[in-house]
């Protein structure tokens, strides 16, 4: 069963962090070594299978994924907790994107990833609330567009498109 006050740190999620840490860290070697683009793709799709997977196997049937049912504070209309959750699930299609155009754009979401898991041990531990784990978050998946100055404006103008594309595609029309 789900903590509804706190965010938790459940096996599903902790696989999934390290899926998603571990698909920057590889994202970022084959920019290094290899100019490819059909490799970063490759680890993204594999990622997401795995992830699919572990949620599969670990994630309760009757329950929501961890990042969908993080707590929100009681303060937080169920409107602007939807529209939150929309803005993160957005966000980590921004960060999918980001694997397939350089070293920097790859490496840029490793920081949010890894925080995640940081700041929900802050909020077990009463350092932080929800609403800070919310906002730290949402901060850390704003920074992720610092990495577009190395970006062509090319890609900038491709990446817009294909996320405009997915977020039609998979939260319009499922």
């Amino acid at each position: 069963m789900r903590n509804k006050i706190s965010p938790m740190i459940y096996p599903e999620f902790r696989i999934h962090s390290i899926l998603f840490a571990y698909r920057s860290l590889i994202c970022c070697a084959i920019h290094y070594y290899s100019k490819n683009p059909i490799y970063p793709m490759m680890v993204s799709i594999a990622t997401m299978i795995g992830a699919d997977i572990t949620t599969h196997y670990l994630k309760p049937s009757d329950q929501d994924s961890t990042m969908r049912s993080m707590p929100f504070p009681q303060n937080i209309s169920e409107k602007n907790q939807r529209l939150i959750s929309y803005f993160h699930s957005t966000m980590q299609v921004g960060a999918t994107l980001y694997m397939l155009e350089n070293m920097d754009t790859a490496f840029a979401p490793l920081c949010s990833i890894q925080m995640a898991a940081f700041l929900m041990t802050l909020v077990r531990k009463n350092i932080i609330k929800s609403v800070h784990w919310h906002l730290i978050y949402s901060a850390l998946l704003l920074t992720n567009f610092i990495s577009i100055f190395s970006s062509s404006i090319g890609c900038v103008f491709i990446r817009i498109i294909l996320y405009k594309l997915f977020i039609y595609m998979r939260f319009d029309y499922r």
